[in-house]
Order: structure tokens, then C-alpha cells, then sequence
């Protein structure tokens, strides 16, 4: 809740809820909200992955360039 993602560089500008990079993580029963990012990715960015999403929700997240809820880049599939 209420992660910044303001870093100057990659990565730290993406992702404020979390950035996955390469993974396939489980997820379950999660609330993102209130996340800012200064590039992509509000809540959850995921690059080159295919996390596995259960009951998860984006409240309230922001990304200036985009993807304020979610941003995919090369990720595979996104299994919900």
C-alpha cells in the first residue's frame, strides 16, 4: 500500500506495488492500492513473467507513462 516507484533509473520506476522480473510467482487474496510509479506500472509491472493471480485487486494506483493498475512487457500470460 502506498509504494513509490521514483527512482531515477530502471527499475526502480516501475512496479510500486511490486515488480516481477523473469518470475512466475503465485499471488493470492492481495489488495494494490494507492501504488505510484514514475514510469510504468502503479501496482504491479511484470516484465518477461507469467505470474499466477488469484482474487487480487487495483485500487487507487498510478503510473505516469502507463499501466497505473497493471503493466505487461514480454510476459508470457497472465493466469488468473
Amino acid at each position: 500500500t502506498a509504494g513509490q516507484a521514483d527512482g531515477t533509473t530502471f527499475p526502480n520506476q516501475w512496479g510500486a506495488g511490486i515488480f516481477i522480473d523473469q518470475g512466475s510467482p503465485s499471488l493470492k487474496n492481495l489488495t494494490f492500492v494507492g501504488n505510484s510509479a514514475d514510469s510504468l506500472g502503479g501496482g504491479m509491472a511484470n516484465l518477461g513473467s507469467s505470474p499466477h493471480l488469484t482474487s487480487i485487486s487495483f485500487k487507487s494506483n498510478v503510473a505516469k507513462t502507463g499501466g497505473g493498475g497493471m503493466f505487461n512487457i514480454n510476459s508470457i500470460k497472465i493466469q488468473t
